[in-house]
C-alpha cells in the first residue's frame, strides 16, 4: 500500500510529465517540497537527463533533508532551497545558511517580510 506522501510525490512527477505531454517543450524550474525522498529525487534527475526540466529546486529542506538528498543527487545542481526566513524567524542562520554556503548552493527566503507580523509595522490605510 502506498503512503499518502508517496502518492503526493508521485503526483508531482506525474504533473511534470503531464506538462510536457501538453506541449511544453521544457519546464524551466521544478521544485519539490518536504523531506528528501529518494524516489522523487530520482524522478527529477530522470526528467532533467531527458531534457524535460532545466533546473531542480527544493523547498523547506533542512540540513538533514539536504544531506539525504545529497546521497541521491548532486546538490550543486539544485537551483535553490526556498526556506522560511524573516526578521522574526532566523533559525536558518545557524545551520542551513552555513551548510548551503559550504556546498555552494543558493538559498532563497520565503516570507522575507514576515507575512505582516513584523513588530511595529505600520498598518495599511
Amino acid at each position: 500500500m502506498m503512503a499518502e506522501d508517496d502518492r503526493s510525490r508521485s503526483g508531482e512527477i506525474a504533473a511534470l510529465r503531464l506538462g510536457h505531454d501538453l506541449g511544453l517543450t521544457v519546464i524551466d524550474t521544478a521544485k519539490m517540497y518536504g523531506e528528501g525522498e529518494a524516489e522523487t529525487a530520482a524522478g527529477f534527475e530522470a526528467l532533467a537527463a531527458a531534457g524535460k526540466i532545466r533546473r531542480r529546486g527544493v523547498g523547506n529542506f533542512d540540513v538533514e533533508d539536504l544531506e539525504e538528498l545529497g546521497e541521491e543527487t548532486d546538490l550543486t545542481r539544485c537551483a535553490a532551497n526556498q526556506a522560511l526566513y524573516d526578521p522574526t524567524r532566523r533559525g536558518i542562520e545557524f545551520d542551513l545558511m552555513p551548510f548551503r554556503q559550504r556546498i555552494g548552493a543558493p538559498l532563497m527566503a520565503c516570507s522575507p517580510i514576515g507575512q505582516g507580523r513584523l513588530p511595529h509595522a505600520p498598518r495599511s490605510i
